[in-house]
């Protein structure tokens, strides 16, 4: 049986050129949940021309996107456990900044359980 939370989460970012990048979204134990959902994030302005948008899925991998300063990018993920930002090669210490929404749904996995009715075995005798 899988259950679900839908939710959303908006804001402005801001990503320091000498950190490297923010993490905007963890999915909690995400051995048991992962999300699905859409992204939006607008790159206003900051040390880097690009974005990086790293989004990496339940099996680990990693979907890598980048966004030009002054632009925005919207994508439908199936399936994400955590979105980083990152500047890309920033050339000063004034920070990339933006603005992002993320609508999704946590779905988590549950095992089934013991407790359910099982119907016993019937067994015919043939003559």
């Amino acid at each position: 049986m899988n259950n679900s939370y839908k939710d959303s989460a908006c804001g402005n970012f801001q990503v320091p050129c000498e950190l490297g990048c923010t993490e905007i979204f963890n999915v909690i134990d995400h051995h048991k949940n992962k999300a699905k959902g859409s992204l939006t994030v607008f790159y206003q302005s900051g040390c880097a021309e690009k974005l990086m948008i790293t989004i990496k899925d339940s099996n680990y991998c990693q979907k890598i996107y980048f966004i030009m300063k002054g632009s925005s990018r919207t994508f439908a993920i199936d399936d994400f456990i955590e979105i980083e930002l990152t500047c890309v090669n920033g050339s000063s210490q004034m920070p990339c900044k933006g603005k992002y929404c993320l609508n999704y749904e946590i779905i988590t996995k549950r095992k089934k359980s013991d407790s359910a009715c099982k119907r016993p075995k019937m067994h015919m005798n043939s003559k």
